[in-house]
């Protein structure tokens, strides 16, 4: 499926926008997005890697694990391995 997704998408600066949105349910369906696109976005979604540890260690935010999930795929594809193993 993410294959048909990532056809779809030229840029993820959209869904990289939701992510300061005031609403956790437009967040996390951005998040989920950004985890299926990271394969072929990661170096664009790489830009809000603060952002998103931002939100992985936000106790309030209900879904920092998922945040937490995008941070570790982002820090793997950088090649920074320990703190991709820090965020899984």
């Amino acid at each position: 499926m993410a294959v048909v997704v990532a056809q779809a998408f030229n840029s993820v600066d959209g869904l990289l926008g939701h992510l300061d949105d005031e609403d956790d349910d437009v967040i996390e369906a951005s998040l989920q997005s950004l985890v299926d696109l990271i394969p072929y976005h990661w170096a664009e979604i790489a830009d809000q890697l603060t952002k998103i540890e931002e939100l992985s260690e936000d106790d309030e935010f209900a879904h920092s694990k998922l945040a937490s999930l995008l941070a570790s795929k982002i820090f793997f594809h950088i090649q920074s391995y320990e703190d991709s193993l820090n965020h899984a």
